[in-house]
C-alpha cells in the first residue's frame, strides 16, 4: 500500500474493546473505525530494499528475484539488471521481460525470446550454478516507500539460488529453399547448435501427407553461426 502509514495525515488507527485491559481487568475503551485516532508521529520507512537472492529456470524461462521486502512492480526496470559469469567474462543485459503487476517481496521475470535466445548462444552464460551470477542498479526497482534498491555489483558475486536448464527440445518454424543459391535455410524456436547440425537426417517431400516424391539430403555444410 502507497497511501497508507507514509506520514500521520494518512496513518489512523481503530481496535475493539479486546485489545488489551488495565491491571484489575477493565477492558479498553474501543476506537471504531468512523471515529479512527490519527498517529501522533509516523517515522517513514527509509531503508533501501535489498535482493536476497534470485532463481535463473531455462525451461519455464523465467527469471524470479527475491527482496527482503516488498518492492513495487510499477517502478521494475528490467535493463538495469545483468547476468553474468566471471571465468570468461561473458555478460548480459536484459532488455524487456514480462511480470504480473502484483507487488510482492518476489518477482517472477517471464523472459522474452530475444533475451533467451542470447543467453543460449553464449558458451559459458549461464549454463550452471557457477556460470550463473546477478548484478542490479539501484535503478532496479523501488519499494513501496519509493527507496531505490540496494545495488548488487559484480564484486559481490550473487550467484544463483536455483538453476533450471533449458530441458525443451527445439522445433523448427519454417524453412525455405532456394535453388538458385544451393541453399536450405531452417528458422527454430530457440537458438541451436549449429556444430550439431546433421543434414543428413533432412527429407524433402512434395506434399503434406500422402507424398509421391522425396529426396533425403545426403549432406551439406553449415554456413550460419549458432541461432
Amino acid at each position: 500500500l502507497t497511501d497508507l502509514a507514509t506520514l500521520e495525515n494518512d496513518t489512523f488507527i481503530s481496535f475493539s474493546v479486546n485489545l488489551v485491559s488495565d491491571m484489575v481487568g477493565n477492558e479498553i475503551e474501543s476506537i471504531s473505525l468512523n471515529v479512527s485516532q490519527m498517529a501522533f508521529e509516523v517515522y517513514p520507512d527509509e531503508f533501501r530494499p535489498i535482493l536476497r537472492g534470485f532463481d535463473l529456470d531455462l525451461t519455464a524461462e523465467t527469471l524470479t528475484l527475491t527482496f527482503n521486502e516488498t518492492v513495487n512492480v510499477d517502478t521494475f526496470d528490467e535493463t538495469q539488471v545483468t547476468l553474468f559469469e566471471d571465468r570468461f567474462s561473458d555478460f548480459y543485459t536484459l532488455t524487456n521481460v514480462s511480470i504480473n503487476h502484483q507487488n510482492d517481496p518476489i518477482l517472477v521475470l517471464h523472459l522474452v525470446r530475444y533475451d533467451l535466445d542470447i543467453i543460449k548462444e553464449k558458451f559459458y552464460l549461464a549454463v550452471d550454478n557457477d556460470s550463473t551470477l546477478i548484478s542490479i542498479t539501484n535503478l532496479t526497482v523501488q519499494d513501496m516507500n519509493y527507496n531505490f534498491v540496494e545495488p548488487v555489483q559484480q564484486e559481490d558475486q550473487l550467484m544463483v539460488t536455483v538453476f533450471t536448464r533449458d530441458m525443451i527440445n527445439p522445433s523448427l518454424d519454417f524453412f525455405y529453399v532456394d535453388l538458385d543459391a544451393s541453399t536450405l535455410t531452417l528458422f527454430f524456436d530457440e537458438t541451436v547448435n549449429a556444430d550439431s547440425l546433421d543434414a543428413r537426417n533432412i527429407t524433402l517431400v512434395n506434399a503434406y501427407e500422402n507424398f509421391t516424391a522425396m529426396f533425403s539430403l545426403t549432406g551439406g555444410t553449415t554456413i550460419s553461426s549458432n541461432g
